[in-house]
């Protein structure tokens, strides 16, 4: 097992402050104070360096912007996507409220049917049970209710696209 001990001799590191654009280097000490007369060895790196960092970091950023770029475009296809699924739900909400004011339209058209197959079979008996039927009758379309399909079909909402 090994610590960290205090050596007594210093480190410099150096080292790229860009995001992307990893860059680092450490001289030690070999022996106490000697780091000093390592510094002219140092600064002739550091400035033959910077060159290749700066171009290490414009690489870095126009990677970085590209990425952006390509962010965007994916952003804008999933916005035309779900717009394209919104537009195809409102077309098929529309659809299923239409057929539902179709089948309206076929129950009322056959409950009118046969209220007026009833009332022209009336017309074929007595007088007494016509009167009886027609109450009936009467009483029928009470129950049933408004056979307007218009109110229906009215009150169906087009797709808006």
């Amino acid at each position: 097992m090994s610590e960290d001990m205090p050596s007594g001799r210093l480190c410099l590191q150096v080292y790229s402050p860009y995001y992307r654009a990893e860059w680092i280097h450490r001289w030690s000490e070999d022996k106490p104070g000697d780091l000093v007369s390592k510094i002219p060895s140092i600064v002739k790196l550091l400035i033959g360096e910077a060159p290749g960092l700066a171009k290490k970091v414009e690489a870095e950023r126009e990677r970085a912007e590209l990425e952006w770029q390509n962010h965007q475009l994916q952003m804008a296809e999933w916005k035309r996507k779900e717009e394209e699924k919104r537009r195809l739900k409102v077309i098929q909400d529309s659809r299923d409220q239409l057929e539902a004011v179709i089948q309206t339209w076929a129950k009322v058209n056959s409950i009118q049917a046969f209220f007026d197959d009833i009332e022209r079979s009336a017309q074929r008996v007595g007088d007494e049970e016509r009167k009886m039927i027609m109450e009936r009758l009467a009483y029928a379309k009470e129950l049933i209710g408004d056979l307007d399909v218009l109110k229906h079909f009215n009150a169906w909402a087009p797709p808006v696209l």
